[in-house]
């Protein structure tokens, strides 16, 4: 009998609210592959090109 009621006790005892540890965001900051990301980057060094070009030309 003794036994239950500690378990009956505990049960309705505040449990300790436990805070998760904040994780480092390692998603975000992948170790970037060049190679595979070609188009990609080409795309955007065209991009810039042009945009230079633009800035050239308009002054």
């Amino acid at each position: 009998m003794n036994n239950l009621w500690i378990k009956i006790k505990s049960w309705f005892k505040p449990k300790p609210i436990i805070k998760p540890t904040p994780q480092p965001i390692t998603s975000l900051v992948k170790s970037f592959n060049p190679k595979h990301h070609k188009k990609l980057i080409k795309k955007l060094t065209k991009q810039i090109r042009k945009n230079e070009q633009k800035r050239r030309s308009a002054c």
